[in-house]
C-alpha cells in the first residue's frame, strides 16, 4: 500500500481500525473485500476502508482538486459519504471519491456529466424560452391595442348612430321650419370645417 498520494502528500494515517461496520451484530466477518463481503450468515455488510485508503477532507480536495470547502459541503450533503475517525476528523475514503468521478486520473461518474449535460441542455433551452417569451409577450400587447382600438372605434361609432338617430327623431318630430334651419346648420359646419 502507497504511502504518498498521487500529488505527494502523506496518506492519512489515523487510529482507526480495518473492523467491519456490522448491521446485524453477529460474528466476526469470514472474508471479503475492502468494499463489501459476506459473513457466515451469507448476508452481505459493508466493511470499513483500511486506514491507508482515507484521506482526510482538506488532503483529498487537494488531490481532487477541489476547495475544502466545497468537499466539506458535499460532505454535509450527502452527496459524498465520510467516516468519522476516534480523533473526531472526518476522513474520506478513496472509493468514495472514485464513485463521485473526483478522484484524478479516473473518469468522470456517468452520472455527473450526464447531469452537466442535462443542466446545460435546460441553460440553453431557458434562453430559448425567455427570447420566445419576450417575442410572445410583445405580439400579446400589439394584439391588446389593436383589440382596444377597435372596441374604442366601435363605440365611438356606436355614440355617433345613436346621436344621428336621436337628431333624426328630432327633426322629424319638429315642423319643417326647424328642419330646413337644421339643415343649413349642417351644411355651413360641414363647410366650414
Amino acid at each position: 500500500m502507497p504511502s504518498r498520494l498521487p500529488d505527494g502528500l502523506p496518506v492519512c494515517q489515523a487510529p482507526l481500525t480495518a473492523a467491519p461496520l456490522r448491521t446485524d451484530g453477529g460474528a466476526p466477518a469470514t472474508g471479503g473485500a475492502a468494499t463489501g463481503g459476506q459473513d457466515y450468515t451469507g448476508a452481505w455488510r459493508r466493511v470499513r476502508p483500511t486506514v491507508a485508503e482515507l484521506l482526510t477532507i482538506r488532503q483529498a480536495a487537494r488531490v481532487c482538486q477541489l476547495g475544502p470547502q466545497a468537499l466539506r459541503r458535499r460532505v454535509d450533503r450527502g452527496t459524498i459519504q465520510a467516516v468519522k475517525g476516534h480523533d473526531g476528523l472526518r476522513r474520506i475514503p478513496r472509493a468514495e471519491l472514485e464513485r463521485a468521478g473526483l478522484w484524478p486520473g479516473q473518469p468522470h461518474g456517468g452520472q455527473e456529466l450526464e447531469l452537466r449535460a442535462e443542466l446545460q441542455r435546460a441553460h440553453r433551452e431557458l434562453a430559448g424560452l425567455g427570447a420566445r417569451a419576450a417575442a410572445e409577450q410583445q405580439a400579446r400587447e400589439r394584439a391588446e391595442l389593436a383589440h382596444h382600438q377597435a372596441r374604442a372605434a366601435q363605440r365611438y361609432a356606436e355614440a355617433q348612430r345613436a346621436e344621428l338617430r336621436a337628431e333624426l327623431d328630432e327633426l322629424a318630430a319638429a315642423g319643417p321650419i326647424r328642419a330646413w334651419r337644421r339643415r343649413r346648420q349642417l351644411r355651413q359646419a360641414a363647410t366650414s370645417a
